[in-house]
């Protein structure tokens, strides 16, 4: 068919389909590469970090905490000393739940990480025992 007798609508669609064909080519002969990589801006202090320093305090904090619920098991301490540890280990699950907001910067995370905290402390230190946990949550459910 000769060009004068194309329409506007068919010049465009083998435009569009030579331009196809083109792009096929120049991936097939750069194996894929995108040469648009060469013009990414890279933002300084962007870089990627060695360490995750969130997750290893939300982990550290709750290994220690975990070591002071089994010493309280353990050697089941009174007094002066059981407040101390109790108070202890309060101020590390209040560490612990800011580490796990920190990391995954979500109010539903913080929440469960501290109701959960909360609960193994109270039924590690004997303030509370399984089944009233349980009955509870059962209650809070409801």
């Amino acid at each position: 068919m000769p060009l004068e007798k194309l329409s506007l609508d068919q010049i465009s669609k083998v435009a569009e389909d030579v331009r196809t064909i083109e792009r096929f080519q120049d991936e097939a002969l750069n194996n894929g590469f995108n040469s648009n990589l060469f013009s990414a801006s890279i933002v300084p202090g962007n870089s990627p970090k060695l360490f995750d320093w969130p997750l290893i305090a939300f982990l550290l904090s709750l290994f220690s905490l975990f070591g002071l619920v089994v010493l309280q098991q353990i050697f089941a301490m009174q007094g002066t000393a059981y407040n101390l540890m109790l108070l202890g280990s309060l101020l590390i699950s209040t560490l612990c739940v800011m580490s796990a907001h920190l990391k995954f910067r979500q109010l539903t995370v913080s929440i469960i990480v501290a109701v959960g905290l909360i609960v193994v402390l109270a039924i590690g230190f004997g303030i509370l025992t399984p089944k009233e946990a349980i009955d509870g949550a059962k209650e809070i459910v409801k």
